[in-house]
């Protein structure tokens, strides 16, 4: 039985992409363990308690037929950051890719940013410039995040997704 709205090789991508950002941020050890928070709109929601991190994860398809998750984290203290990727290491194989954000057709983020392993963070560089994407997000319906230059795209329903973020502040609560 799994604990687990999606499959448990998502959240282990998932958990896996907390690893390699919050490695470089926190020192976060690779034996940190993920713990079951909730599950709500088709998202899953955990914790890893050691590091006051939470984090919602869902599994989407792209528009190319690809199977991707998308992540939201944030610790007990604010930080926050956002990470997408497909289930599969091979489809994205370029060390650098360029990623646009929009919410509603209002581009939020156009840029270039690392990957790893199918994985990639969506690269705010200012707390102004994330909290400028997060207002759209708390009125928005839908989130575009287009990659590679556009050859594939990944849609994330804003009103899901302010569900997930409402069990991300209890999960920080809990702590």
């Amino acid at each position: 039985m799994s604990y687990f709205t999606i499959d448990a090789n998502s959240v282990r991508k998932a958990f896996a992409a907390v690893l390699l950002a919050a490695t470089s941020v926190f020192g976060l050890p690779a034996y940190a363990q993920i713990v079951p928070f909730a599950d709500i709109a088709g998202y899953t929601v955990a914790r890893v308690q050691s590091q006051g991190i939470c984090f919602a994860a869902v599994e989407l398809n792209s528009v190319g037929g690809h199977s991707m998750v998308y992540t939201y984290y944030q610790t007990a203290t604010g930080q926050r950051w956002n990470v997408a990727g497909y289930k599969s290491d091979d489809i994205l194989t370029d060390a650098v890719t360029e990623i646009e954000v929009s919410i509603d057709d209002d581009v939020t983020l156009l840029r270039d940013t690392e990957t790893r392993n199918g994985d990639f963070m969506l690269p705010f560089e200012s707390l102004e410039e994330i909290q400028a994407h997060e207002a759209k997000i708390r009125t928005g319906e839908t989130m575009h995040i287009s990659i590679n230059d556009g050859s594939d795209q990944l849609a994330v329903g804003l009103v899901d997704h302010r569900a997930a973020l409402g069990a991300i502040q209890a999960c920080l609560s809990a702590l």
